[in-house]
C-alpha cells in the first residue's frame, strides 16, 4: 500500500496510534469473544438430543 505524503503534526498522529489501539483491543476482545461462544456451542448436546425441557403444568414426570 502506497501512502502519499500527508501533512501531519504530533497531536494527530497521537490520536491516531490511540486510535490505532482502540481498534487493536476491540479486535482482541471480540476474538475472545467469539471464542467463548465456540466453546459453548461445542459443549452444547446436539439438537433434540436430551435437551432439558421445563416442566409442563399438569403432566407427571415419568420416574
Amino acid at each position: 500500500m502506497v501512502i502519499c505524503d500527508v501533512p501531519t503534526c504530533p497531536d494527530l498522529l497521537t490520536q491516531l496510534r490511540r486510535e490505532g489501539e482502540r481498534i487493536t483491543r476491540a479486535i482482541e476482545d471480540l476474538q475472545a469473544s467469539r471464542a467463548i461462544l465456540g466453546t459453548v456451542i461445542t459443549a452444547a448436546p446436539s439438537e433434540g438430543a436430551g435437551t432439558l425441557r421445563p416442566p409442563q403444568p399438569g403432566v407427571a414426570e415419568a420416574s
